[in-house]
């Protein structure tokens, strides 16, 4: 009976917002749009694992997604990849019209995109993560597990987005200069 009243009233909570019961139409659309975008990225062996956002007076101030994968990721691996789905949703985000009129800016800022990864290396018993690398607030940051850590994952790089964009065009220039010298 207990278990009955507890779950009827997490289901209560999760249903309301602040204008009454249900998912008002911009966070309906918002989440198609999320859910939509991480679709893309199953293909890629991507599983979405967490979605929100933030709002004020109405309007969407902020995009949210969590991926888990069980590929390991050096930081430039992973710089890449983050660089790559924050643009990809930034332009998907900015370029449907019908979202617009919920965002508290066009276009919207690319800072207020959340995007992490999760790395997930099964072994024989459970699932352990190895490596959580994301952007926030336009700042990537790479954490790495070591030993049993639980609680206190050292960080093992920071840095803004706009110096991840630097490295990563340096780095491309690098690959394309040492391809034209051969």
């Amino acid at each position: 009976m207990n278990r009955i009243f507890v779950f009827g009233m997490l289901v209560l909570l999760v249903a309301c917002n602040k204008d009454g019961v249900g998912i008002d139409k911009r966070q309906a659309y918002s989440d198609q749009v999320k859910l939509a975008f991480a679709k893309k990225y199953q293909n890629k062996g991507f599983s979405l694992i967490g979605i929100g956002g933030s709002e004020l007076d109405g309007k969407t101030t902020g995009f949210s997604l969590t991926f888990e994968t069980d590929k390991l990721y050096d930081i430039s691996k992973a710089r890449q990849l983050l660089l790559e789905m924050v643009q990809q949703f930034w332009k998907e985000i900015n370029s449907d019209i019908n979202l617009r009129s919920y965002l508290c800016e066009i276009p919207f800022p690319l800072k207020n995109i959340r995007i992490g990864v999760i790395s997930i290396v099964p072994d024989a018993n459970a699932k352990e993560f190895e490596n959580i690398f994301y952007c926030d607030h336009g700042v990537l940051v790479f954490l790495k597990k070591q030993g049993v850590v639980v609680y206190n994952i050292p960080v093992k790089h920071v840095e803004t987005y706009e110096e991840a964009v630097r490295i990563e065009a340096e780095s491309k220039m690098d690959k394309l200069n040492s391809v034209s010298d051969k």
